[in-house]
């Protein structure tokens, strides 16, 4: 009798050890490698100030609003490593000038970067710190139209904008432990600009530019849509110089 109550009670145990081990894994899947490859199909809004030279000592501050669309395409050759490129299309907007004011078309906008995750909690996403570096670049033109010069007149000139940007981010990213559950991140990002404003035509012409302000904070969501969370929808909202509005589809292969 007693060893048939010890050989019950042992079932029992190994049957409640089993039972919590699922329960934990359902909870708090273990750790593991998202995805190989991933791709985001996006679109961005993006406002930022920049200093333009002016020569002669003379410089003028605008806002630059664009318009971005683009697909980023990533790879994972370490768990800890994502190396990335995008390619797609963007334009240049300024508007809050008296005279002068710029309406680029979508021209080629490309660029890449890479993230190093610093740190990973045991549990599946719960926590993670990322490094993120990046660089882009992006033509924008406005053919045919009458500008103003200082000291020399009206023109009928082409205008070329050519950005150059490069951005150094901190990024937390968590999530709750369920299957399903979004994923969200904070971030702050450093970015600094370089580029031309250029003019060709009746009279040629060049004035360098930077940015105005250097620190954005970011915030964001990955919202998933299979069970498998290989689809995502994805926000980010960028606060502070530039100020930004992100959204897209999230894919992972």
């Amino acid at each position: 009798m007693n060893n048939s109550f010890g050989y019950i009670s042992l079932l029992l145990l190994c049957g409640l050890a089993n039972a919590v081990d699922v329960h934990a894994q359902e909870v708090a899947p273990a750790r593991e490698h998202k995805g190989f490859v991933q791709v985001d199909l996006k679109v961005s809004g993006v406002s930022r100030g920049i200093v333009q030279d002016l020569g002669g000592g003379m410089k003028d501050s605008y806002s630059v609003d664009s318009t971005r669309l683009f697909v980023q395409a990533s790879i994972k050759p370490l768990s800890m490593l994502e190396v990335y490129a995008l390619g797609g299309g963007a334009d240049a907007r300024i508007t809050d000038v008296y005279e002068n004011k710029f309406y680029g078309g979508l021209g080629p906008y490309y660029g890449a970067g890479l993230r190093l995750r610093l740190y990973e909690s045991i549990q599946r996403r719960a926590l993670s710190l990322f490094l993120d570096g990046s660089f882009s670049q992006f033509v924008s033109r406005e053919p045919a139209t009458l500008k103003r010069f200082e000291g020399a007149g009206y023109f009928n000139v082409d205008e070329k904008f050519l950005w150059r940007e490069y951005g150094i981010s901190l990024l937390g990213k968590w999530r709750l432990a369920f299957s399903g559950a979004p994923e969200g991140f904070v971030g702050l990002r450093i970015s600094w600009v370089d580029g031309e404003d250029s003019f060709s035509g009746q009279i040629s012409q060049k004035y360098d530019f930077v940015q105005e302000g250097l620190i954005a904070l970011l915030l964001g969501t990955d919202i998933f849509l299979d069970s498998k969370e290989n689809v995502a929808i994805t926000i980010e909202l960028g606060i502070g110089e530039p100020t930004s509005l992100s959204g897209g589809v999230r894919l992972w292969f």
